[in-house]
């Protein structure tokens, strides 16, 4: 397949090095990477990795979440086996 086509994209220079420096890592140029994103895409019909939007820094969280997580946690809590042997005779497991 002819590689005619071109992309042209500016990006930061300190994300470009950490970019490079990683692709670098795994044995790839950026070329390299971006061409393996774009057929991922294709493969995948989208983008091949989730896109959220990033949560919270904890300082962030209204009181609120707080006392709503910790009233989760105490109420959902999983039992503490503390040691392997108990959670191996919880699960009713012969070894």
């Amino acid at each position: 397949m002819a590689r005619d086509g071109m992309i042209q994209v500016r990006v930061d220079t300190r994300l470009k090095q950490q970019a490079e420096d990683l692709f670098n890592d795994l044995g790839l140029d950026t070329a390299s990477a971006i061409r393996l994103f774009l057929k991922q895409a294709v493969m995948y019909q989208g983008i091949p990795f989730p896109i959220v939007r990033q949560k919270p820094q904890t300082s962030q969280m209204p009181a609120a979440s707080f006392q709503e997580a910790a009233e989760t946690n105490t109420n959902d809590r999983e039992p503490d086996f503390g040691e392997t042997d108990a959670i191996i005779n919880d699960m009713d497991i012969d070894l």
